[in-house]
């Protein structure tokens, strides 16, 4: 029997989105219908860019911050937690691995470009930052750096 030990870093992915994850392209769309996994696979490539770019930051757009928090949220906590990583909370899991719409731990390594409120991004142990954008107001996007 498997220890728990040894699952903490278990993705289950399709043999599609294992395809769409492995490919060289500098580029990727994914095109897929319902139920498909889209979420899903995205919030795996966005772990393996916080491992792979530390102190980095990058965004991620959606049309309302309504939708990005009802869709994209809701799964983070099970593809992040298929690979070991779980929200930190200074009181109840001091050994998190990311915070969301607040400003990290002092000990944590900051973005390099680390935005001025953390009220829209997700900050991980490694320094990397994903900042939520909404189009509801796009002139409000102008001037972000990344």
């Amino acid at each position: 029997m498997m220890q728990l030990a040894e699952k903490a870093n278990v993705v289950f992915l399709s043999p599609k989105q294992k395809i769409f994850l492995k490919s060289p392209a500098k580029r990727k769309t994914l095109l897929a219908g319902r139920a498909f996994g889209k979420t899903y696979t995205l919030l795996v490539c966005v772990a393996y860019i916080a491992k792979l770019l530390p102190k980095a930051k990058f965004f991620l757009a959606g049309r309302t911050f309504k939708q990005l928090l009802d869709i994209v949220l809701t799964d983070s906590a099970d593809a992040w937690g298929g690979l070991g990583w779980y929200e930190y909370d200074e009181k109840v899991n001091p050994f998190g691995n990311y915070v969301l719409f607040k400003e990290p731990p002092k000990d944590w390594p900051k973005p390099y470009k680390a935005p001025k409120s953390y009220n829209h991004c997700i900050t991980f142990d490694s320094g990397f930052c994903l900042q939520l954008l909404s189009f509801e107001k796009p002139d409000t996007n102008r001037g972000a750096q990344f």
